[in-house]
């Protein structure tokens, strides 16, 4: 059991949590997993998988580091993210968005993935997201008030 969150700041990794748990202490209100890069680089081939999360502000953030007032009208897709993909996974009592894909990012299939108990929507995908597939996932009983990271992983 993690009670940190994990980022990955660089393209060709696989994060096989091989099933165990990352889950936010109570009033850390951080990122479950981070995946992110600077505006100016790339990132690609990207796998997390098996990773049951629970209890941060966001359970999962994708992001472009930096993005607002860094990249100019017309060139927000120049750099792009490519196969970042987020599978076999579980992503429990987020108290803001189960999985948030923040502006500009491209690439990421989420697939056989469960969303659950999240205070906001389950996924959002910010404004300028693309290409953003979801397949197979269940969504439940988000959008309200959620239960005790405890209670997820009996």
């Amino acid at each position: 059991v993690y009670t940190r969150g994990v980022e990955i700041r660089s393209s060709n990794v696989v994060f096989d949590c091989q099933g165990a748990r990352i889950f936010d202490e109570p009033g850390g209100q951080g990122r479950g997993i981070l995946i992110a890069a600077p505006v100016d680089v790339a990132l690609e081939n990207v796998k997390v998988r098996n990773c049951p999360v629970g209890g941060f502000l966001n359970n999962l953030r994708v992001e472009r580091t930096g993005w607002k007032g860094a990249i100019e009208q017309g060139s927000e897709y120049d750099v792009t993210f490519s196969d970042i993909v987020i599978e076999d996974s579980t992503f429990i009592d987020s108290d803001g968005s189960g999985a948030f894909i923040n502006a500009y990012v491209t690439g990421v299939p989420l697939r056989r993935s469960t969303f659950r108990g999240s205070e906001g929507v389950g996924v959002y995908l910010e404004a300028g997201s693309k290409e953003t597939v979801i397949e197979a996932c269940l969504f439940e009983d988000n959008g309200y008030d959620a239960s005790t990271v405890e209670d997820i992983f009996v």
